[in-house]
């Protein structure tokens, strides 16, 4: 005596389709392992109207996309991390420097960071404050003192008719206009 194995056929989960249920199809978005079972018609029907991003926002959305590019997997800098052995240990014998560079570890780092702060303004707008006679660690009360200062100092009004003095407030008050319309860009204040 034989028995023949007996196939359950899966029925297709669309209403009313006796058809058989071969192909797989997520019920929800953040269930992916839930499906329904449906007949290729079904299926393709299915699958037109499957929205993955349906319920997110676009913050959500592209947050999603940037962590597919790493298949949702966390991720550190190169040579940043600072458990990474011998990488900023300073009891490593390192006469020349080499683990000391940018990039063998946080605790050198750190180093490079204090000796080298960024600026908050663009090359433009640092060159237009030293017309003005200020830094780049200038605040924008700062600024503004030095203009008023320098309009009283060079004006037409206040100098008469010296070539050199006119010259010199065009210079300024198109200097400060450039650092107002930077600022006014970049959303730098200080």
């Amino acid at each position: 005596m034989t028995l023949k194995p007996t196939v359950s056929l899966r029925p297709c989960d669309a209403d009313q389709c006796a058809e058989e249920g071969l192909f797989r199809a997520p019920k929800e978005p953040h269930n992916l392992n839930d499906f329904y079972y449906f007949c290729k018609p079904h299926a393709r029907a299915y699958n037109e109207q499957w929205d993955f991003f349906s319920n997110m926002t676009a913050d959500e959305i592209q947050k999603y996309q940037k962590s597919s590019r790493t298949w949702h997997r966390p991720t550190w800098m190169s040579g940043a991390s600072p458990t990474r052995e011998g990488a900023a240990n300073p009891d490593i014998h390192d006469p020349a420097g080499l683990f000391r560079a940018a990039g063998f570890g946080a605790f050198y780092a750190q180093d490079l960071r204090k000796k080298a702060p960024k600026s908050l303004y663009s090359r433009k707008t640092i060159a237009n404050l030293r017309i003005l006679g200020l830094d780049e660690t200038a605040t924008m009360n700062d600024i503004k003192e030095c203009y008023k200062k320098l309009v009283k100092t060079y004006h037409p009004d206040k100098t008469g008719s010296d070539r050199k003095s006119e010259e010199k407030f065009k210079i300024i008050t198109a200097a400060y206009q450039d650092i107002l319309k930077q600022i006014r860009k970049d959303g730098t204040t200080s």
